[in-house]
């Protein structure tokens, strides 16, 4: 466990509650090749099983979770966490993130961008030195011209509704596109028909010659506490980083949560 470990199992404490939800503490360890006859490799297994279910015990007392919320698999953590939340039915993976500049993979750490590419879930990655705030107060949702479409967009509404956040919309498309369609205020006026409650939703114009430095001066200058993207099962978000990112043009810096939502359609 680590220091992303500890603000991952903060938010997921809090958002549990908000959004009714169990939560479950994944410690994976990868298993070492063993030859199955051989006594002393049975031996050398258990000792390392016992090891890592010492660790994920003194986790969970340290955040006052109870035993039966820790869950201990061998093998690599990625696909052990993608086969867990299939069988599941998780409605929200929360992983702390690695902070490093380069590949993509590096940015957001191996295990997380694995998740990410597999998991029908949505996945909330965590990055370093970033606190529970106690709630999100500005949500910024941005996704590309053929994620955006109405059901999509109601159905990113939906499962953001419990946080009682103010809601923008954008199209990361329109970012670097004058010609490039916007969320339309008729779309919105139509996914938040008959809500209840104080709900606030609003297009969010942005312009830019990058779109990360778009979307990360928008964060910026709007207090945005959580980024959600939308996107389907193909590389484009893969791109976004590692095309553009250079040492001398920062990149979106994880400096706040982003939610990466999965969509079938």
């Amino acid at each position: 466990f680590s220091t992303t470990s500890d603000a991952a199992v903060v938010f997921a404490k809090q958002l549990g509650q908000r959004l009714k939800a169990q939560l479950q503490v994944v410690h994976c360890w990868v298993p070492f090749a063993s030859d199955p006859t051989s006594m002393d490799d049975h031996i050398i297994w258990g000792e390392a099983e016992e090891h890592y279910k010492t660790q994920l015990t003194a986790f969970l007392n340290q955040h006052d979770l109870p035993a039966k919320a820790g869950i201990l698999r061998a093998g690599f953590p990625g696909e052990v966490i993608v086969e867990l939340s299939r069988r599941e039915d998780t409605l929200l993976l929360i992983m702390g993130t690695l902070r490093a500049y380069g590949a993509f993979e590096k940015l957001i750490g191996s295990v997380a961008t694995y998740v990410c590419r597999h998991t029908a879930a949505p996945v909330l990655l965590i990055p370093p030195e970033v606190h529970f705030n106690d709630h999100f107060k500005k949500v910024l949702v941005a996704g590309e011209t053929d994620a955006i479409s109405e059901e999509n967009l109601q159905q990113t509404l939906s499962f953001l509704l419990p946080l009682g956040a103010q809601i923008a919309f954008t199209n990361i498309d329109a970012i670097t596109k004058a010609d490039a369609m916007q969320v339309s205020k008729d779309t919105l006026q139509r996914i938040t028909q008959g809500q209840s409650g104080d709900l606030s939703v609003a297009v969010a114009h942005i312009t830019s010659t990058s779109t990360e430095e778009g979307l990360n001066q928008y964060c910026t200058a709007n207090d945005i506490d959580l980024l959600v993207l939308l996107l389907h099962k193909h590389p484009w978000w893969e791109r976004l980083f590692k095309q553009t990112l250079k040492p001398e043009k920062v990149a979106i810096e994880l400096h706040r949560p982003i939610l990466m939502m999965p969509l079938s359609k």
